[in-house]
């Protein structure tokens, strides 16, 4: 009886920018492995969806996203204040 292969695995812990880095590239670049992301929380912003008081940074969410995975739209609505 010939023994299953099983395909390597790879889990990425964290949906923030670090792991959704990781995860594009493990994707693209080692289709071999079967790869997976886990997140608690239900949404990919990592550190930056949790903000504290007195937060303040240095770029937008619109400057900072990925091409690859548009979550905000940056455009300028008429009568938007």
């Amino acid at each position: 009886m010939e023994a299953k292969k099983t395909r390597e695995r790879l889990a990425i812990i964290g949906a923030g920018s670090g792991g959704l880095v990781t995860l594009k590239l493990a994707l693209d670049q080692l289709p071999d492995l079967e790869v997976c992301c886990f997140e608690k929380t239900s949404s990919t912003q990592g550190a930056w969806g949790k903000t504290y008081k007195g937060f303040v940074s240095t770029s937008t969410k619109y400057t900072t996203q990925f091409s690859c995975h548009r979550k905000f739209d940056s455009q300028v609505r008429a009568g938007a204040n």
